[in-house]
């Protein structure tokens, strides 16, 4: 087989589409790519499995929840806060629920 091969092409063809496919912004992009840090885990790449746009948003708050949890402090009570985050959506809820009636 002659000329790049079928995964760079794939990679340029989403880095385009997500350019909107303006040839500056793509080169841009895929130059941010280049410089990026490895990853620290290697494992969020396995949520895309084959088509990076099915559960796309999915995708997305697993990468932000990743970031979110790598920069909270230690001591944070994540089932502490869970609760208490619960607790006031059923609150928000009976609030509402009372007011259709």
């Amino acid at each position: 087989m002659k000329g790049a091969p079928v995964a760079l092409l794939a990679l340029c063809a989403l880095v385009l589409f997500v350019s909107n496919w303006h040839m500056t912004a793509a080169i841009a992009a895929f130059s941010r790519l280049l410089l990026a840090p490895a990853s620290s885990d290697l494992t969020l790449g396995n949520v895309m499995a084959l088509n990076p746009f099915h559960e796309y948003a999915a995708w997305r708050i697993l990468i932000l929840s990743a970031q979110v949890a790598a920069e909270s402090p230690g001591s944070l009570d994540y089932d502490r806060k869970l609760a208490a985050t619960e607790t006031a959506l059923r609150e928000q809820h009976r609030r509402w629920k009372e007011q259709q009636s």
